[in-house]
Protein backbone atom coordinates (compact mmCIF):
# COMPACT_ATOMS: atom_id res chain seq x y z
CA UNK A 1 0.00 0.00 0.00
CA UNK A 2 2.73 2.50 0.90
CA UNK A 3 4.68 1.64 -2.25
CA UNK A 4 1.67 2.51 -4.44
CA UNK A 5 1.21 5.83 -2.63
CA UNK A 6 4.93 6.57 -3.05
CA UNK A 7 4.78 5.67 -6.76
CA UNK A 8 1.78 7.98 -7.24
CA UNK A 9 3.60 10.76 -5.42
CA UNK A 10 6.70 10.34 -7.61
CA UNK A 11 4.51 10.45 -10.73
CA UNK A 12 2.91 13.69 -9.51
CA UNK A 13 6.37 15.09 -8.77
CA UNK A 14 7.68 14.15 -12.23
CA UNK A 15 4.65 15.77 -13.90
CA UNK A 16 5.21 18.98 -11.93
CA UNK A 17 8.93 19.00 -12.81
CA UNK A 18 8.10 18.54 -16.51
CA UNK A 19 5.83 21.56 -16.30
CA UNK A 20 8.41 23.62 -14.37
CA UNK A 21 11.21 22.83 -16.84
CA UNK A 22 8.97 22.84 -19.91
CA UNK A 23 10.09 19.33 -20.82
CA UNK A 24 10.73 15.93 -19.35
CA UNK A 25 13.59 15.93 -16.86
CA UNK A 26 15.98 13.05 -16.12
CA UNK A 27 15.62 10.55 -13.32
CA UNK A 28 14.43 11.63 -9.88
CA UNK A 29 16.99 10.14 -7.49
CA UNK A 30 16.66 9.86 -3.70
CA UNK A 31 18.94 12.47 -2.09
CA UNK A 32 18.58 11.90 1.65
CA UNK A 33 16.24 10.81 4.37
CA UNK A 34 14.52 13.10 6.84
CA UNK A 35 13.05 12.39 10.24
CA UNK A 36 9.78 13.98 9.19
CA UNK A 37 7.33 13.22 6.39
CA UNK A 38 9.49 15.18 3.94
CA UNK A 39 11.46 13.43 1.21
CA UNK A 40 14.33 14.82 -0.80
CA UNK A 41 15.34 13.97 -4.35
CA UNK A 42 18.14 15.08 -6.64
CA UNK A 43 17.65 15.86 -10.29
CA UNK A 44 20.11 16.96 -12.95
CA UNK A 45 19.48 19.35 -15.82
CA UNK A 46 22.46 19.72 -18.12
CA UNK A 47 25.28 20.66 -15.73
CA UNK A 48 22.96 21.85 -12.95
CA UNK A 49 21.93 19.82 -9.92
CA UNK A 50 18.78 20.53 -7.94
CA UNK A 51 17.15 19.22 -4.80
CA UNK A 52 13.43 18.57 -4.88
CA UNK A 53 11.63 18.63 -1.55
CA UNK A 54 8.41 16.64 -1.27
CA UNK A 55 6.49 17.84 1.76
CA UNK A 56 2.94 16.43 1.73
CA UNK A 57 0.67 19.24 2.90
CA UNK A 58 -1.47 16.92 5.01
CA UNK A 59 1.61 16.52 7.26
CA UNK A 60 3.62 19.75 6.86
CA UNK A 61 2.95 23.01 5.09
CA UNK A 62 5.90 23.89 2.79
CA UNK A 63 4.71 27.50 2.62
CA UNK A 64 6.33 28.07 6.02
CA UNK A 65 9.67 26.81 4.64
CA UNK A 66 9.41 29.23 1.70
CA UNK A 67 8.47 32.16 3.94
CA UNK A 68 11.31 31.53 6.42
CA UNK A 69 13.89 30.95 3.66
CA UNK A 70 12.92 34.27 2.08
CA UNK A 71 13.25 36.16 5.38
CA UNK A 72 16.61 34.59 6.19
CA UNK A 73 17.88 35.40 2.69
CA UNK A 74 16.75 39.02 3.09
CA UNK A 75 18.98 39.41 6.16
CA UNK A 76 21.96 37.95 4.33
CA UNK A 77 22.02 34.35 5.52
CA UNK A 78 22.90 31.48 3.20
CA UNK A 79 19.69 29.52 2.63
CA UNK A 80 18.37 27.28 -0.15
CA UNK A 81 17.01 29.16 -3.16
CA UNK A 82 13.45 28.18 -4.04
CA UNK A 83 13.48 28.05 -7.86
CA UNK A 84 9.94 26.73 -8.21
CA UNK A 85 7.10 25.77 -5.93
CA UNK A 86 3.81 23.93 -6.05
CA UNK A 87 2.45 24.55 -2.57
CA UNK A 88 -0.90 22.83 -3.15
CA UNK A 89 0.94 19.55 -3.74
CA UNK A 90 3.85 20.28 -1.39
CA UNK A 91 6.69 20.35 -3.96
CA UNK A 92 9.68 22.68 -3.91
CA UNK A 93 12.57 22.87 -6.37
CA UNK A 94 15.68 24.03 -4.51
Amino acid sequence: MVQTRDNNRIEQLEQWLSTSFGRSIGPVLPASADASFRRYYRIFDNSNSYIVMDSPIEHENPAAFVRIAKRLHEVGLNVPIVYAQELEQGFLLL
